[in-house]
């Protein structure tokens, strides 16, 4: 896997991709969808969303990750964003999302173009 953007990969076909999201001062509120399908978690404290790169040469995969803080987390809550790939590559931060964020922006798109 290559890092191209924060949010923006260059993965193999049939690599597999592991996107990890760590809550911090709140609670695991986080759902992901793969192409518009749901992309149930593979783990939990911290969640862990797996899917292996399907699509021919060219095309992409997007993820998209929606984030939710209750009234009761505190301004300091947030969660962070973190991709790896089968193939190497290393650990690549993605998104950092904040509760001091305004809350039209509590989401991630995450691009993956298969090389």
């Amino acid at each position: 896997m290559i890092q191209n953007t924060p949010t923006s990969y260059t993965v193999d076909n049939d690599e597999v991709v592991t996107i990890t999201v760590v809550a911090t001062k709140v609670g695991e509120f986080a759902v992901a969808s793969l192409d518009g399908g749901t992309l149930n978690p593979i783990g939990t404290a911290p969640l862990k969303y797996r899917f292996t790169a399907t699509k021919s040469t060219g095309a992409n995969h997007f993820v998209v990750i929606f984030f939710h803080f209750p009234d009761s987390a505190p301004n300091d809550a947030k969660y962070d964003v973190s991709v790896t790939g089968s193939n190497g590559g290393g650990v690549f931060a993605a998104d950092t999302i904040l509760r001091s964020d305004p809350p039209t922006t509590w989401n991630t798109t995450l691009t993956f173009a298969v090389a």
